[in-house]
């Protein structure tokens, strides 16, 4: 057997970060940088429903922008 990136690899695994069906890949979703600071972190906002999401949610809605 081989390490464990390889068993990882051979079978298609993806991050929670890595994979695109996801709100922070979303046509539906704008970034509010409403803040001004440097300690601000923008927000993801749903365009669909008007609530704060999070990068890695995601709903029946999703939609992956155009290539």
């Amino acid at each position: 057997m081989g390490t464990i990136q390889s068993a990882m690899f051979a079978q298609g695994y993806l991050r929670a970060n890595e994979r695109a069906d996801n709100c922070k890949h979303c046509v539906h979703v704008e970034v509010d940088y409403g803040g001004a600071g440097q300690n601000y972190a923008p927000r993801l906002i749903c365009k669909i429903g008007g609530f704060m999401v999070t990068a890695f949610g995601r709903c029946d809605r999703h939609q992956e922008p155009p290539k």
